[in-house]
């Protein structure tokens, strides 16, 4: 355990943070995407999107950008760094968009 895990717990209920996790298993794909929406609404400008060539790199390496820089690479001890399979979008999320 380290001390920002320490930190964290003392911060915030633990076993009220597990039972909101298990109820939004239950939620609907509507509810789901509405939850999505409005996380994302919350978090702009502070939001980075997926470079395009991702695919073909390692997860060590993965590039985003956001509205003000290009090219921002993740913070190696990062929980994004430590489990990158949280930023993997389900191919049934995905949406083309464009012309």
């Amino acid at each position: 355990m380290d001390i920002q895990e320490v930190k964290f717990k003392l911060r915030h209920n633990v076993s009220e943070l597990q039972e909101a996790v298990s109820v939004s298993q239950d939620l609907s794909s509507r509810q789901q995407a509405l939850l999505k929406l409005v996380i994302c609404r919350g978090l702009y400008p502070q939001l980075a999107l997926p470079d395009e060539h991702n695919s073909t790199r390692k997860d060590s390496e993965q590039v985003f950008h956001t509205k003000n820089k290009q090219g921002v690479v993740i913070h190696p001890t990062s929980v994004f760094a430590s489990d990158p399979e949280v930023l993997q979008v389900p191919e049934s999320d995905v949406r083309e968009t464009g012309p």
